[in-house]
């Protein structure tokens, strides 16, 4: 018993080494609180990684078409950022959505889903409200359950990947930018809202 005991406490030493090894540090990133709102004539620009640049712009336009006004809200990324659109199309000759994702979403390009990066405006959410009675909401930002945009910033010869909350409350004119989350590592592929 007594020589079988240095050789137990030993085993279990070096299982115990070897679990620590595999464990998997969550990604780092940098989260930003923004808690800003952008509505018709007033856009909101966005430093997400402060460096003295503004990196996307939130603004909406008002759209006619057969079915009346479409106040359209929308993000566009600047100085050579990108956002991850869908790529079917919303409307004809308007645009289209970005991808909405949800929170622990992966933010990454996948074709075979028409999701690709993209330097294009990106709409965020359609208020349209053809009478007096009815307002119809549509889009990405229109649902609890997707409020956020997936987005890259350019860094050098690589992209840096994150993510851009938005709250909306239905019935309103407005649209909040709540946070941000930039990975500090190029070319990363993380969650959204996960890491530390």
């Amino acid at each position: 018993m007594k020589k079988l005991l240095p050789f137990a406490l030993v085993t279990l030493a070096l299982a115990s080494c070897d679990k620590e090894e595999r464990t998997v540090e969550p990604i780092a990133i940098e989260h930003v609180t923004i808690n800003q709102s952008f509505k018709p004539d007033a856009p909101l620009y966005l430093d997400v990684n402060k460096d003295g640049r503004n990196d996307f712009m939130f603004s909406n336009v008002l759209v006619f078409d057969a079915r009346g006004a479409h106040n359209l809200f929308y993000i566009n990324s600047l100085d050579g950022n990108e956002i991850l659109l869908d790529e079917q199309p919303m409307k004809p000759h308007i645009g289209h959505w970005h991808v909405g994702l949800q929170e622990g979403g992966t933010v990454l390009e996948d074709k075979s889903s028409n999701h690709v990066w993209s330097s294009d405006r990106a709409y965020l959410l359609d208020i349209r409200k053809p009478d007096e009675v009815f307002t119809y909401f549509e889009g990405p930002a229109a649902s609890e359950t997707t409020p956020y945009v997936a987005i890259r910033l350019k860094d050098g010869d690589g992209y840096k990947s994150g993510w851009i909350k938005l709250k909306y409350e239905t019935g309103d004119d407005k649209l909040q930018v709540v946070e941000a989350g930039i990975s500090k590592i190029e070319n990363q592929v993380l969650k959204v809202g996960k890491g530390k």
